[in-house]
């Protein structure tokens, strides 16, 4: 029953992209940063905020299978996914407003994402085991070291971080045609495997699903992207990340099942300290990171291989350190 909806599902949504690229998507085009490599200037005007489909479609299909199969916290998960999702949305549409390749300030951004988290950790605070954080592995030994500590109420400082660092993680990584959702794709399915250790099958059709819309999104977003997912797709799938990781207690693990992500983000921070304390003078050629690549003369798709190869290894070696509690 609930493949043949998934199938339904991901054929409307198909046809809905194809309607949207067609008739609305003019009216919503990209505008391409002033200092990106000069290839990208031919993107100009590509429909973009697409991110706004697969997401509705995952949030009628997570509804759905909730009344089957019993999503764990599922409130969680629609208001981490719904509030980062219109977070990023917002963000789509100011930069359309002002004709440029600038939305929410930095600040502004982070401060909505305070006021998400100050919600989502409301409802968290009735159940005390949320706040019991497993540190993962010891790196000193590196034997895998289930310990926990209990975060008390600094985990709403924790939660913060987590949700400011990944969203904004994955919405830095949206930079090249299709990069951010093949690599969504290979962390969800590491979570398929961390779910499918811990039996539940919910959260293992809900993440197959997500990543079945995902897939539509792709097919219109390589090789040659007809639509972009924007913010409110690469803020939408961040989100995604932080409730699987607070489920599966595995925040500690996002370091390998997404560590691209932080790579990318990791390079942006660099260049700004750099660039203060040297009065100037940059890291990298520009951030973040995959437009360094593009301008040492690597294509779109090589630099996308490349970082999904990465990432697959990385994610391995995360499963391996989980597979050790399993064991």
């Amino acid at each position: 029953m609930i493949w043949f909806f998934l199938i339904i599902l991901c054929v409307f949504c198909f046809f809905t992209y194809r309607f949207y690229i067609r008739f609305i998507g003019a009216k919503l085009g990209q505008y391409v940063r002033e200092d990106a490599p000069k290839h990208h200037m031919s993107k100009e005007g590509t429909p973009t905020a697409g991110g706004v489909v697969f997401s509705i479609f995952i949030l009628f299909f997570s509804l759905v299978l909730n009344f089957f199969y019993s999503i764990p916290f599922y409130g969680i998960f629609v208001l981490l996914f719904l509030g980062c999702m219109l977070i990023g949305f917002y963000d789509d549409i100011m930069k359309i407003l002002n004709k440029r390749n600038l939305g929410l300030k930095a600040r502004e951004k982070l401060f909505l994402q305070l006021i998400l988290t100050s919600l989502v950790f409301y409802i968290m605070s009735g159940n005390n085991d949320y706040f019991q954080v497993s540190l993962g592995v010891n790196f000193s030994s590196l034997v895998f070291h289930d310990s926990v500590v209990d975060f008390g109420w600094f985990y709403f400082v924790f939660l913060y971080f987590l949700v400011a660092g990944v969203t904004n993680a994955t919405n830095l990584t949206d930079g090249l045609d299709g990069l951010l959702a093949s690599l969504s794709i290979n962390t969800l399915l590491g979570y398929m495997v961390i779910f499918l250790l811990l039996s539940d099958l919910g959260v293992v059709y809900l993440v197959f699903g997500i990543i079945c819309f995902i897939l539509v999104f792709l097919f219109f977003n390589f090789p040659k992207a007809s639509v972009f997912m924007g913010d409110s797709g690469s803020m939408a799938i961040g989100s995604i990340f932080v409730y699987l990781s607070i489920v599966s207690k595995t925040e500690s693990y996002l370091l390998f099942l997404g560590y691209i992500y932080f790579l990318i983000a990791l390079s942006v921070i660099l260049q700004v300290i750099y660039f203060r304390i040297t009065n100037g003078r940059r890291l990298f050629n520009i951030t973040p990171l995959h437009h360094h690549f593009e301008l040492m003369g690597y294509s779109e798709k090589d630099i996308l291989l490349r970082f999904n190869f990465v990432n697959i290894i990385f994610i391995i070696v995360g499963l391996s350190f989980i597979l050790f509690k399993f064991i």
